[in-house]
């Protein structure tokens, strides 16, 4: 080597010279051009991973990535995110990549999950179908599987009732003589149907039904039942106007969701009903339970002469459940053998006519409970008694009352505005934060609690 060459190597040396060795690598401009690397970098060579700017043997393998970042990238030593599904074939329950979100996901549409069980595609993951929309056949069974279409029939407003009441050739009509013990669901699309339904083993050979409204609304000018059900029956999704008559009549267990009914009575209940996010606005009752057990939440019953009417020897379990405007008692359950608990109820200015206004809940039995609740009368006279012969199991707000009741707080509750039959509570309600335990949603299916603890009756604050 001449001595020029020394001369240059002594001198770099001198100045701390930063050029790489053999061992040395960066893997982006910038951090190069920290380490003297100027417009270029220095990636390692193949299963080998830059890491502090040496050369590595890599730690990392596609073995030891998971499903959320499953590519190990050897220049890193760090395991990214999928961008082909190639790279998650070795994931058998998730091989499909998102591209989205560089993980190996179950399906990325509903088409991938191809399963009756679990036809729902939802972030990446099949489930259960929890909604009829969520079904190409418009109806998803009670077991969260989509039903096949060969078990439906089908109704249109402009359907013809000569036809199979299949999708592509709809009935008019609710045909039950069309149903059978493999063929037991409708499934209404949307618009407007004139026509009731009574079904009953003598009608059909079907063991039960379920009725898939998917929004649409019942017209029945009758003075009978618009829906008169002796079978077990489900009922979603449908807007029910009964004219003259009773919306739904039950001799069977019947579940009813998300339906509104407006008639002279809402519903008779005569077996075991069930009802979820249900609103019925009466002329006269919203419910009369002559005999079996009535399950509600989300339920709001409004106007008319009573909210809910019992039989002897009945069962309630009301939870969530708002009733206001009626002219007499808004629940009466005068048996001595009736049974049942109302949990997180509102009952606001019921028992408004001119000699009805004197109990907001009237029990003929202490075996029916109620805790964590609110009856209270802002737009009219205090009651005489806001609830009679109940027990009151866990603190709870009624009145205007001139007496006392054990577990009874007779103050007002501070409605948003009672006026304008705005029930929900303010901020500064007394019935906020009281209740040590509660149901996980309230009347409208908003979370509860917010904070600690649970608020008295069907509202959660916001």
């Amino acid at each position: 080597m001449t001595k020029v060459c020394w001369l240059m190597l002594a001198m770099v040396a001198a100045a701390g010279c930063k050029a790489p060795n053999e061992a040395f690598c960066c893997l982006t401009l910038e951090e190069c051009l920290e380490h003297g690397v100027e417009g270029e970098t220095r990636p390692c060579d193949d299963g080998l991973a830059c890491k502090e700017n040496a050369c590595v043997a890599a730690s990392c393998s596609m073995d030891g990535c998971a499903a959320t970042a499953p590519t190990c990238d050897t220049a890193s030593d760090v395991c990214v995110g999928c961008t082909d599904s190639a790279e998650c074939s070795r994931f058998p329950d998730s091989n499909m990549c998102d591209a989205a979100t560089g993980s190996c996901v179950e399906c990325l549409t509903t088409a991938d999950c191809g399963v009756a069980t679990e036809p729902v595609c939802d972030a990446g993951s099949c489930r259960r179908c929890a909604r009829d929309s969520e079904c190409m056949s418009g109806a998803c069974a009670d077991d969260g599987s989509c039903v096949a279409p060969e078990q439906i029939v089908y109704l249109h407003p402009d359907g013809n009732d000569t036809g199979d009441c299949t999708l592509a050739m709809p009935c008019k009509t609710f045909v039950v003589a069309k149903t059978s013990p493999t063929r037991n669901h409708f499934v209404l699309a949307p618009g407007v149907y004139a026509s009731g339904l009574y079904a009953d083993s003598t009608r059909t050979t079907a063991t039960s039904l379920a009725i898939h409204g998917g929004g649409a609304s019942v017209n029945y000018s009758g003075d009978g039942y618009m829906f008169g059900l002796s079978l077990p029956t489900s009922v979603r999704d449908l807007n029910l106007f009964s004219g003259s008559g009773t919306g739904i009549s039950v001799d069977a267990p019947c579940i009813v969701e998300r339906v509104n009914i407006k008639g002279t009575t809402g519903m008779r209940v005569a077996s075991n009903a069930t009802l979820r996010a249900v609103n019925i606005e009466p002329s006269g009752t919203s419910i009369v339970l002559t005999s079996g057990s009535l399950t509600a939440d989300g339920v709001v019953l409004r106007g008319g002469q009573q909210g809910i009417s019992g039989g002897d020897g009945v069962a309630v379990n009301l939870t969530n459940v708002l009733v206001y405007d009626t002219s007499e008692v808004a629940i009466d359950l005068p048996g001595t053998s009736s049974t049942g608990s109302m949990s997180f109820i509102t009952l606001a200015d019921t028992g408004t006519g001119v000699d009805m206004g004197t109990t907001g809940v009237s029990c003929g039995s202490s075996n029916v409970t109620i805790r964590s609740s609110i009856v209270w009368a802002s737009r009219s006279s205090a009651f005489s008694t806001p609830l009679l012969n109940c027990t009151v199991a866990t603190t709870t707000i009624a009145g205007p009352y001139g007496g006392a009741i054990p577990n009874v707080m007779n103050v007002d509750p501070k409605f948003v505005n009672p006026v304008a039959r705005d029930y929900h509570l303010t901020p500064a309600s007394p019935a906020k934060d009281l209740a040590e335990a509660g149901p996980p949603i309230d009347f409208e299916g908003d979370p509860r609690p917010l904070e600690g603890k649970f608020d008295l009756g069907a509202d959660e604050v916001r």
